[in-house]
């Protein structure tokens, strides 16, 4: 009985310690993406982008926030020069609020119009100095 007990408070105790509530990655999550905002503030690009992209990690399964650390990535990349990432960012940007368009707030749906025109931009900067290169495999 003493074993049993022992072993299911043990199982307990580690599944808290490895998936933490989700409130606390929501907290979590919060604080780098308020961290990559003082670090923008302090024309940090770089380190902007580490806290940003540590937020999207904390972030999954809150819609929200995950479009808005996507439009914050693919942004700060757009600072820093990097037309090929913004592009990728704005891309994932689209695929995520895809299903959403009809429920989707007015705010969210002004971004995406955004995102869409300048997605066009984006393409026509990115291929005067970057290429394609699509790669095939079979095993």
């Amino acid at each position: 009985m003493f074993k049993a007990l022992f072993a299911s408070t043990l199982l307990v105790t580690m599944s808290l310690v490895v998936a933490p509530p989700a409130a606390a990655t929501g907290k979590l999550s919060d604080a780098a993406y308020e961290a990559g905002k003082r670090a923008l503030e302090a024309d940090n690009l770089e380190g902007a982008l580490v806290h940003f992209k540590s937020a999207l990690a904390l972030a999954e399964g809150d819609e929200g926030r995950v479009w808005q650390l996507l439009i914050a990535i693919s942004l700060t990349y757009k600072d820093m020069g990097q037309p090929g990432y913004t592009l990728e960012y704005h891309q994932r940007f689209l695929a995520e609020t895809k299903d959403h368009l009809e429920v989707m707030p007015p705010k969210w749906k002004k971004r995406r119009a955004w995102v869409e025109q300048d997605i066009e931009a984006l393409q026509n900067e990115a291929g005067k100095t970057h290429g394609y290169l699509s790669v095939t495999s079979v095993p």
